[in-house]
C-alpha cells in the first residue's frame, strides 16, 4: 500500500488529480452536514470544478510531459558527448601502436563514433595498415590521417573533401572514384598508390614520394580529374634510395 501510494504521488499529476478528488469529496461532505445544504448548489460547484481542474490540469500535464521530455533530451544528449569523449581518449591511448590489435580496436572504435554522429575524426598517426574496416566509411570530410600508416587500404566512392594526409604511409593502396577535393597530400607515401577517377581538385602535393617519373601522365590516364593543374604547378625530381636501392620520385613545387 506504501508502495502503491509512492507511485501515485511521484508524478505532479498524479498528485494533481488526486487532491482534486479529495477537494470533491471534502466539499461533497460538508454540504451535507450543512443544514442548509441544497444539490443544486452542489452541482453549480463541481461545474466550477471540473472546469478549473480540466484547465490546470491541461496546463501541468503538459509542463510536466515537455519538462521530462527535456530532461529525457538533456540526459542523452549528455550520455552521448560522454560517450564520444571516451572513445576518442580511447583511440588516444592507441596511437603510435603498430600492431593488429591497435588497428582492429581503432577500427571498432571509428565505427562507434560514426554511429554517434561524429564526423570529423583525427587518426593522425595510427597504424591502419589493411584497415578496410576504416576505408569503408563513405564520409571522410576533413578527418585527419597525418603520419598514419594506411599501406595497402582500399578506398572505392568515399568523400574525402578536405582531408589530411599529410606524411602518410600510403604504400600499395588504392582509390576508386574518391573525392579528394582540397586534400593535402604533402609529404605522403604514394609510392605505387593507384589512383582512378579520383577528383584532385586544389590538392596539394609537395614533397610527395611517388614510383614513377610519368606519375602525373598515368594519373591522365586513370581519368583522375585536376591534374592538368597539377603538372602546372609541381615537377618531378629523381631520387635514389640509399639502402633499398629502389628508384623513386619527389613531387616538388616549379
Amino acid at each position: 500500500m506504501k508502495d502503491y501510494f509512492s507511485r501515485l504521488t511521484n508524478s505532479k499529476v498524479n498528485l494533481f488529480i488526486l487532491l482534486a478528488v479529495l477537494g470533491i469529496l471534502i466539499i461533497i461532505i460538508l454540504d451535507i452536514i450543512d443544514d442548509l445544504f441544497n444539490f443544486h448548489d452542489i452541482l453549480v460547484e463541481l461545474h466550477g470544478l471540473i472546469y478549473d481542474l480540466f484547465v490546470f490540469g491541461v496546463v501541468l500535464t503538459f509542463y510536466e510531459t515537455n519538462r521530462e521530455r527535456k530532461t529525457l533530451k538533456e540526459k542523452a544528449e549528455k550520455d552521448k558527448n560522454e560517450k564520444i569523449e571516451r572513445y576518442r581518449e580511447e583511440i588516444n591511448d592507441f596511437r603510435f601502436w603498430k600492431s593488429d590489435e591497435a588497428k582492429f580496436r581503432i577500427s571498432g572504435l571509428v565505427k562507434r563514433l560514426i554511429n554517434l554522429d561524429e564526423k570529423k575524426l583525427d587518426l593522425s598517426h595510427c597504424f591502419l595498415q589493411q584497415a578496410n574496416g576504416i576505408t569503408q566509411h563513405k564520409e571522410m570530410q576533413e578527418w585527419d590521417f597525418s603520419a598514419a600508416n594506411l599501406n595497402d587500404t582500399l578506398w572505392i566512392s568515399n568523400n574525402c573533401v578536405n582531408s589530411t594526409f599529410y606524411h602518410t604511409q600510403l604504400y600499395q593502396s588504392t582509390f576508386r572514384n574518391v573525392n579528394l577535393t582540397d586534400c593535402k597530400f604533402d609529404s605522403a607515401f604514394l609510392f605505387e598508390t593507384n589512383f582512378k577517377e579520383c577528383n584532385f581538385q586544389n590538392v596539394t602535393l609537395e614533397d610527395v614520394i611517388v614510383h614513377s617519373q610519368d606519375w602525373f601522365q598515368e594519373m591522365k590516364w586513370n581519368k583522375n580529374t585536376g591534374i592538368e593543374v597539377l603538372e602546372q604547378k609541381y615537377e618531378l625530381i629523381e631520387l635514389q634510395e640509399s639502402e633499398q636501392k629502389i628508384l623513386s620520385f619527389k613531387i616538388v613545387r616549379k
